[in-house]
């Protein structure tokens, strides 16, 4: 599920900004990759989660507003280091591959807080 809008993002973030040779420009991509193709793809890994999981789409859509925000700020910490470390030192052709390695980790962490009942999910959050 991950590897085609990945690799349609990557192609999108170079396509307007460049490969990154320069930190200030990895930085730059890493944050729009974060507030653009982050919320999308995180908010679809939920939704398609819990659909698979048996909950109904009103079910499915409360996780996504509910669960995103934690997601999100989490997110925010562990993906911009990864993405500008990848921009700066990974050749754009093994960029989806350097990413999915660093994915495991998040995606063991998303499926933790995707299986966790919305009032521990709120705990999580607020500590």
């Amino acid at each position: 599920m991950s590897r085609p809008p990945c690799n349609r993002g990557f192609q999108w973030l170079d396509g307007k900004f460049g490969t990154a040779k320069t930190l200030q420009n990895a930085v730059t991509k890493s944050l729009v990759g974060q507030v653009t193709l982050f919320p999308t793809y995180t908010s679809l890994v939920l939704l398609y989660s819990s659909l698979l999981e048996g909950r109904s789409i009103q079910e499915a859509w409360q996780q996504v507003q509910y669960k995103l925000p934690q997601l999100f700020v989490t997110g925010s910490v562990y993906w911009p280091t990864v993405n500008v470390a990848n921009f700066m030192f990974v050749p754009p052709q093994q960029r989806v591959l350097a990413v999915n390695a660093c994915a495991i980790l998040w995606n063991t962490y998303l499926s933790y807080v995707n299986a966790a009942p919305l009032a521990v999910a709120s705990e999580a959050a607020a500590s």
